[in-house]
């Protein structure tokens, strides 16, 4: 059976990524005012991270497949415990700090897949009314290694 790696969405730039991006403007304009070069190093530095933290973020979702594992029968009203299972299928990268998130619902959090393992979380989920349902859709969701920048993954199974 293939693993199900998900489909990928777009990222979206958090608080402390906006807060570093003004920072890196300032730098740039007061560099350029000045002509210091002092100011154009710690330039390359702040724009070495930024830039880093895209393709590290994006490495770290890459090749993981989500395994859900949900109780036969639940009541209405009444939240539930499912077991989310992420195998890693890369053979050297390990993934790392990953969230799980749930329409709606907590989620779990996982900081550490190591390359070619698996590991699980506990989430939670409530239906409101009768009738049988699946699990809505999860996100693994990552902000690694710096938070500027906020990946997510989208798996869907028959939960």
């Amino acid at each position: 059976m293939n693993p199900n790696y998900g489909k990928a969405l777009l990222g979206r730039i958090t608080l402390p990524g906006l807060v570093m991006l003004l920072i890196f403007v300032l730098l740039v304009l007061s560099a350029m005012n000045t002509g210091e070069n002092l100011l154009y190093i710690v330039f390359a530095g702040v724009f070495g991270m930024l830039f880093l933290s895209l393709p590290a973020a994006r490495w770290s979702l890459r090749r993981l497949a989500v395994r859900r594992e949900a109780p036969h029968a639940v009541f209405r009203g009444e939240p539930f415990a499912y077991t989310v299972r992420i195998e890693n299928h890369k053979r050297l990268v390990p993934a790392l700090s990953l969230r799980i998130e749930s329409a709606g619902a907590p989620g779990g959090y996982v900081m550490y897949v190591p390359a070619g393992h698996e590991a699980s979380a506990a989430a939670t989920y409530c239906f409101q009314k009768r009738g049988a349902y699946r699990l809505p859709p999860c996100d693994l969701v990552t902000a690694f290694p710096f938070g500027f920048l906020e990946f997510r993954r989208r798996y869907e199974d028959n939960v």
